[in-house]
């Protein structure tokens, strides 16, 4: 089965106070037995990605990158390929999010930046 890993990294100063976070939330796709399994190798990518360059920064600041966890697992829906691999048209993952109004849906739909409630 195929599954899309959502990883997600956060960028922390090396030192000092951090009021904000830089999250990113990196989705992989996952040959797995079932969703335990994919969690497992989800787990390795993201360790793999922790990065402690010296020259990391947020503006002048030093900073690293860290493995903060999984935020889900979802399994791939249908448009595999005969061979049961992924292929064009296959969803590979969803979110779910709440906006206060139609002019945040409209702005949201548009790309543009929008205070939204991640649900899923």
């Amino acid at each position: 089965m195929w599954y899309t890993a959502h990883v997600l990294m956060a960028f922390r100063f090396k030192e000092g106070f951090q009021k904000d976070l830089i999250v990113w939330e990196n989705m992989y796709l996952i040959q797995a037995r079932g969703k335990k399994e994919a969690t497992v190798k989800a787990r390795e990518l993201g360790k793999k990605e922790v990065c402690s360059d010296p020259t990391m920064r947020l503006g002048d600041r030093p900073v690293r990158m860290v493995f903060e966890g999984i935020r889900k697992i979802i399994e791939c829906m249908p448009g595999m390929n005969s061979n049961g691999s992924p292929c064009d048209g296959t969803e590979l993952s969803y979110s779910v999010y709440r906006v206060k109004d139609e002019a945040s849906l409209r702005k949201l739909a548009k790309g543009k930046a929008v205070k939204l409630i991640c649900q899923e």
